[in-house]
C-alpha cells in the first residue's frame, strides 16, 4: 500500500520539513520526496494530499485539481521566501507586495485570479504610487505565481503588464561629485568615497566588519562582502572585492574587529539629501553611487562579466542596462589578431560556399 510520512532535517536557515513517500505499482517500487519549508503544518497538508494522489493512482481514479485559498498560499509562499532570501529582501519586497495583493484579492482561490484582476490591482498601485513602486510590487507577486506553478498549485501564471518605469539610477558627473563632497558633513565623506569607489550597496557597507578585511601579500586590500558569519547581502551570496586605494584610505586606521562604518541607515539618507539640496543638485540617493560606479567601470573596462562579479549581481539581465556604456563597439573586431598570415586573394573566396 502507498505510504507517506513527514520528517525534518537541519539547514543553513534552520530546520525544514520533508515529506517522503513510497508506492508499489505492478511490482515496481517508486519513491519521492519534497521539501515543504520551515512550517510543519504545510508538510502535513502536503502529506495528506500526496497520500490521496497515491491511492487514487493505485485505484485508477482521476483527481480534480485542489483549490488553494489565496491566504493559505500567501502564508506558505512567504514562509518559503523567509527561509531562502535575505531578511531585507523578504521584508521590503516579498512580504510588502504579497500583503498588499492579499488586501486587494481577499481569500479567493489561487486558480481563480486572472490577468484582469492583476490589471485592476496595477491601476490601484498607480493611483497611489510611482510606476517604479508599481513595477516592484508587480514583479514580486508575479514571482509568487511562478512559484505556485512550479509547486503544481496552478497550471499557469496570469498575465502581468509592467508600467514603463522611471530611470532607475543617476550617474553623477565629476562636477556633481565635487559639489556633493563639499556639501557633505565631514563624518559622511569617508563612507561616500568608499561607495563611489566600490559600488557596494548601503546595507553591505554598513554591515562590513574589519574581520572581513585583508591584504594579500603584495596586492590590493580586499573586502569580503557576505559569507558565513559575515555581513548580509541582498543576494545572500559572498563575494570578495579588491579595494581601490581611495576606498582603503576612506576606511581609516585598521582595527582588529568591529564595523568599518558604524552609522545608522537613516542618518546617511537624511545627510545625503540635505547635502544635495545645499549644493543644488536635486535628489541624490545612496544607490546613485552604485550606479555611478557601475557606469564608470563599464566606460573604463567594457567588461560586463567583471562588473557582474564585483557588483554582486546574480543575473546578466540585471547588469545588461550598463552594456551600452562600454567603449567596445563594432570596431572592436580589429582587436583580434594573430601572427602574420598571408592575406587571401579575393578570387580565393569568390564563388565558394561557406557555412
Amino acid at each position: 500500500m502507498p505510504s507517506a510520512w513527514v520528517e525534518s532535517k537541519p539547514s543553513k536557515r534552520g530546520r525544514v520539513w520533508l515529506v517522503r513517500w513510497e508506492s508499489v505499482s505492478d511490482g515496481v517500487r517508486s519513491r519521492g520526496s519534497k521539501s515543504c519549508g520551515p512550517l510543519k503544518e504545510f508538510a502535513e497538508k502536503f502529506r495528506a494530499k500526496k497520500l490521496e494522489e497515491l491511492y487514487a493512482g493505485k485505484l485508477g481514479i482521476a483527481q480534480a485539481p485542489t483549490e488553494t485559498p489565496w491566504r493559505e498560499f500567501a502564508t506558505r509562499y512567504l514562509a518559503h521566501c523567509k527561509a531562502h532570501k535575505a531578511p531585507r529582501t523578504y521584508t521590503n519586497f516579498d512580504k510588502w507586495a504579497v500583503d498588499h495583493f492579499t488586501a486587494f484579492v481577499g481569500n479567493r482561490s489561487l486558480a481563480s485570479i486572472t490577468g484582469e484582476d492583476v490589471a485592476r490591482w496595477e491601476s490601484r498601485l498607480l493611483e497611489n504610487g510611482s510606476p517604479n513602486t508599481a513595477r516592484i510590487r508587480l514583479r514580486a507577486v508575479r514571482t509568487a505565481f511562478n512559484w505556485a506553478v512550479r509547486e503544481g498549485l496552478i497550471t499557469r501564471t496570469p498575465s502581468f503588464h509592467m508600467p514603463p518605469a522611471d530611470d532607475v539610477g543617476r550617474t553623477l558627473s565629476d562636477p556633481e561629485v565635487v559639489a556633493l563632497m563639499a556639501a557633505l558633513p565631514d563624518w559622511l565623506k569617508p563612507p561616500v568615497v568608499f561607495a563611489l569607489h566600490t559600488g557596494v550597496r548601503r546595507g553591505e557597507m554598513l554591515s562590513l566588519a574589519w574581520e572581513r578585511i585583508q591584504r594579500p601579500a603584495g596586492g590590493l586590500w580586499e573586502a569580503e562582502i557576505g559569507g558565513v558569519g559575515g555581513p548580509t547581502t541582498k543576494t545572500r551570496q559572498s563575494r570578495i572585492i579588491p579595494l581601490h586605494p581611495r576606498a582603503r584610505d576612506a576606511m581609516g586606521t585598521p582595527r582588529a574587529r568591529g564595523l568599518v562604518f558604524d552609522f545608522s541607515p537613516s542618518s546617511i539618507v537624511h545627510a545625503i539629501e540635505g547635502a544635495a539640496r545645499k549644493a543644488s543638485l536635486g535628489r541624490i540617493r545612496f544607490h546613485d553611487f552604485r550606479h555611478t560606479w557601475a557606469t564608470r567601470f563599464m566606460q573604463a573596462t567594457g567588461d560586463l562579466f567583471a562588473l557582474m562579479r564585483l557588483g554582486g549581481w546574480t543575473s546578466m539581465g540585471s547588469v545588461r542596462v550598463y552594456q551600452h556604456l562600454t567603449k567596445a563597439r563594432s570596431d572592436s573586431v580589429i582587436l583580434v589578431n594573430y601572427p602574420p598570415i598571408s592575406p587571401l586573394k579575393s578570387g580565393d573566396i569568390d564563388g565558394k560556399d561557406h557555412a
